[in-house]
This record gives C-alpha cells, sequence and structure tokens, in this order.
C-alpha cells in the first residue's frame, strides 16, 4: 500500500448524501484538511475528486455535488 492510499483510508469522518440520484460520500481528514468525494449512481462510481480543499466543510449538499460533478 502506498503512502497516498494510507492517507486516503485514514479519515475522521464522513458525509454521505443523495443529490439528484448520485450518492455521495465525502471523506474528511481534520488532520490533514483533507477532502475527498467519491460519487456513485447505481452502485457504479461516477467519479472520485481527492483534492476539494477545506473549504469543502462549509460547502452545502448542492454546491459540493455542482461542484464534484463538473
Amino acid at each position: 500500500m502506498s503512502a497516498e492510499e494510507n492517507i486516503a483510508d485514514c479519515y475522521t469522518h464522513s458525509r454521505e448524501f443523495t443529490h439528484e440520484g448520485h450518492a455521495f460520500r465525502v471523506r474528511i481528514n481534520d488532520d490533514l484538511m483533507s477532502y475527498t468525494a467519491t460519487v456513485s449512481r447505481d452502485g457504479e462510481v461516477v467519479t472520485a475528486v481527492t483534492d476539494l480543499g477545506p473549504e469543502a466543510a462549509e460547502w452545502s449538499h448542492s454546491t459540493l455535488a455542482d461542484l464534484v460533478l463538473e
């Protein structure tokens, strides 16, 4: 397992929600100010974003969805 994979697996909490048929899971690591998002539809991953930045903690679900799905 690489160092990058280790960081991705170490998160302090997550937000999960659905928006327009997509399932979102945002993993948050407060220690590293790291925010990653995985979006799926019908069980298939549509996109994954690994560099949302600390400001993502304050975004609404719709804002987060719009930015990740761009």
